[in-house]
């Protein structure tokens, strides 16, 4: 499944995938760690090129995609 609806969008423009000519498809790899200020820090990676990247979501975002996330982690 793609997650790159997760990513910032400076972060879709400025990075070319390095495993083909298009975009990185992204997944998480960990079901987040809550941060001061009611934050979730996710990794994300690469299915193509394997680059790694952390990314930050609200609370309410995360809450969102939170089952979809942990199914995505338990999967991999």
């Amino acid at each position: 499944m793609d997650f790159n609806h997760l990513m910032t969008e400076r972060s879709l423009r400025t990075t070319k995938c390095k495993g083909a000519s298009d975009l990185c498809k992204w997944y998480p790899v960990n079901e987040g760690r809550t941060t001061i200020g009611g934050y979730v820090n996710l990794t994300m990676c690469c299915s193509r090129c394997h680059r790694r990247e952390d990314i930050f979501l609200d609370s309410e975002k995360y809450k969102i995609h939170e089952r979809l996330i942990k199914m995505e982690v338990k999967s991999v």
